[in-house]
């Protein structure tokens, strides 16, 4: 460790001090509690947002945040934006050709019932389910 110090241009003290540092624990949490609120926010718009609106919502709020910071902690959390489907339309309306009337059905009393034929005993021209066996 001692050349690589050298060839560096540190000292071996000033290396060990700096892996023995704790880390900025405030920012991390300031991270983390940021991180929470843009997955509450991402999450409240159905999973829509992407780190431009999601930034300008945590700006509203009071938050000092930029887009790549967002972006970043979007990918820390694993947050994807899901993109909404595009309207697809199904009917062709632009054609020359007539239109279909709107069939009705008559009234029950304008029905014309039939009656049905009655059956042998035997069954042979009653459906199976008539039968009874």
């Amino acid at each position: 460790m001692t050349v690589l110090c050298r060839v560096m241009g540190v000292s071996t003290n000033r290396y060990y001090a700096w892996r023995q540092a704790p880390e900025d624990s405030a920012r991390k949490q300031r991270d983390e509690m940021l991180a929470d609120k843009a997955e509450q926010i991402f999450n409240e718009h159905k999973s829509i947002y992407g780190s431009r609106q999601l930034s300008d919502d945590l700006k509203k709020q009071g938050f000092t945040v930029g887009r790549f910071k967002t972006r970043r902690l979007m990918q820390e959390r694993e947050l994807a934006v899901r993109y909404p489907k595009k309207f697809k339309v199904t009917t062709d309306s632009n054609h020359d050709e007539t239109i279909s009337p709107k069939k009705s059905t008559p009234p029950l009393s304008q029905r014309r019932v039939t009656k049905l034929p009655p059956f042998s005993k035997e069954g042979d021209k009653a459906p199976p389910f008539l039968k009874g066996g």
